[in-house]
């Protein structure tokens, strides 16, 4: 009986451990089910980063909190692709503090490919805010990271920052310089053509900067033809060409006063108006804005205007929420401390630890907080700037009002001197009239008529003659050298065209320029005396 007893218990204890071993092999097999589930999430979040911020953001959501134990090893990805949603949803400082994060997991897991894409992001981050040496530590990094990695593709990207830098400096040449030592490695990438587009995009606005419109609009076909590249990013291409059609549309406005051309490029920004940057969205409403109030589209003009205005109020929001929500983190952790703490003895190296943590957490949030402050200042200076438009606009409505009936007595006076064929004393009247328009509207072709529409009838056959001579010539050089015609002074000319005496003189050498006259021994003023007395013959 004792030994059917002993033999039933070591029955009864096999069986035992037994099933110990069997819920041990089950509770393993579930959790390696549910860290591939993480990883299965972590992977499409990825995916969808850098195009769909919403559907990345929806997977990262999908992973169970505390992240540290869901994602054990793959912390650097995650925060990685943190950072990327961060930068196509415009919250630079969120940004920011993700790629932290995502290169001190990487050097922990030692996972250099992630390292070097993180050390990339910060380097363009802060170079483009700070302008200074120190970021140059992450692109060391970057170089040092890709090399570990063998990672060829890192590697452009490190070469393709310098041309960047010089770009954001305005060393357009120079930058264009480094774009074309490389271009042909950049076209020749197999695997990807994004190097290609990124150097174009450069390329481009590079040109247009220095006025190259020609290699500018050759390069740009070039950018087009990659729109449909199946390994192209439709949201990246997008960024490019937005950045691209406002650079145009800066050119033709502030260089060239061609109103039409920075408005036609304006439209074409404005389909790719989600995606721009922060930095591009303020530029666009400010530029819509002037370019309106040129056209004398005064209600469409404070649109724009207002615009402006909440997307600055939104930028100043978004800063301080940031400022409130690392403070919120560090009164949080210390909290969790002091909770840890009071559960066990055996958590004091644990608590000393998280002390560290938490100040590092204090001296990044005060170092943070500097910095947010400085750009809502920043921002708070561009509001007076909104106001002082406004109220500008409305003087010149009530301007313009007054000035209505004045105009017609001006073309009627106009009419009256186009019939004059004596040539001095032609000149003498028209002295007399622009001195009087002078004193009584500074602002008189702004009413509707533009400034060439007005003084056209002065002498429509001069204009004629010189824009057949040299059709390169745009409309306010025309003006320019009918002034000159005339005998008026570069101060006088400024006065008129609302200039300055120094912009008079850059028109008149980009005039001498276009008629070649630099090795032709006759003046600019020789050519329009000759061309006004041919037109009045």
């Amino acid at each position: 009986m004792t030994v059917l007893n002993s033999f039933k218990s070591i029955l009864f204890k096999q069986r035992k451990s037994f099933l110990y071993v069997l819920f041990l092999f089950g509770a393993y097999t579930g959790f390696v089910q549910a860290q591939n589930q993480n990883l299965r999430f972590l992977d499409s979040a990825y995916n969808y980063s850098t195009f769909d911020y919403k559907a990345a953001n929806a997977y990262l959501d999908s992973i169970p909190k505390p992240i540290e134990k869901s994602l054990k090893d793959n912390l650097a990805k995650f925060y990685m692709t943190q950072g990327f949603i961060y930068d196509i949803s415009n919250k630079p400082s969120k940004q920011y503090q993700s790629f932290i994060q995502a290169l001190k997991y990487a050097e922990i897991e030692k996972n250099y490919d992630i390292a070097g894409d993180a050390s990339i992001e910060l380097f363009a981050n802060l170079y483009s805010i700070k302008k200074d040496s120190a970021s140059y530590s992450y692109l060391d990094k970057a170089n040092y990271y890709f090399e570990l990695a063998k990672n060829e593709s890192g590697l452009l990207d490190v070469i393709q920052m310098p041309a960047y830098v010089k770009l954001i400096n305005k060393e357009h040449k120079e930058s264009n310089a480094l774009l074309l030592k490389h271009l042909d490695k950049y076209k020749a990438v197999d695997d990807t053509s994004y190097y290609y587009l990124f150097a174009l995009n450069m390329l481009i606005v590079n040109y247009i900067s220095i006025g190259d419109i020609n290699n500018a609009l050759r390069y740009t076909k070039e950018f087009n033809l990659l729109k449909d590249a199946y390994d192209i990013i439709e949201d990246n291409y997008s960024f490019y060409l937005c950045s691209i059609n406002m650079a145009f549309a800066d050119y033709y406005y502030y260089d060239n006063e061609i109103l039409d051309s920075s408005l036609h490029y304006l439209n074409k920004a404005e389909k790719t108006r989600s995606a721009m940057s922060y930095i591009y969205v303020k530029d666009y409403y400010k530029l819509r804005s002037i370019v309106h109030q040129s056209l004398n589209e005064i209600s469409i003009s404070h649109m724009y205007l207002d615009s402006l205005s909440s997307f600055n109020e939104e930028m100043v929001e978004k800063a301080l929420d940031v400022s409130i929500q690392t403070g919120n983190t560090i009164a949080q952790t210390r909290l969790d401390l002091i909770n840890t703490n009071k559960k066990s003895k055996t958590n004091k190296i644990l608590f000393l630890v998280f002390s560290g943590l938490f100040s590092g957490l204090l001296i990044f949030y005060f170092y943070n907080r500097k910095r947010l402050k400085a750009k809502v200042d920043k921002l708070k200076n561009v509001l007076p700037e909104v106001t002082f438009l406004r109220k500008n606009q409305e003087q010149l409505n009530a301007k313009l009002n007054s000035v209505s009936h004045y105009l017609e007595d001006f073309k009627k006076e106009v009419k009256e001197i186009s019939g004059i064929k004596n040539v001095p004393e032609q000149k003498d009247r028209i002295k007399d009239l622009y001195n009087n328009v002078l004193i009584k509207s500074s602002d008189l072709y702004k009413n509707g008529d533009t400034h060439l529409g007005i003084i056209n009838g002065l002498n429509s056959k001069f204009f004629a003659q010189l824009k057949n001579s040299y059709p390169t010539l745009n409309q306010s050089e025309l003006i320019v050298c009918y002034y000159l015609a005339m005998g008026f002074k570069n101060k006088e000319i400024a006065h008129f065209l609302n200039l300055s005496v120094r912009g008079v003189e850059s028109k008149r050498y980009r005039v001498s320029k276009k008629m070649n006259l630099v090795n032709s021994g006759e003046t600019l003023t020789q050519i329009v005396d000759k061309v006004l007395k041919n037109s009045s013959e």
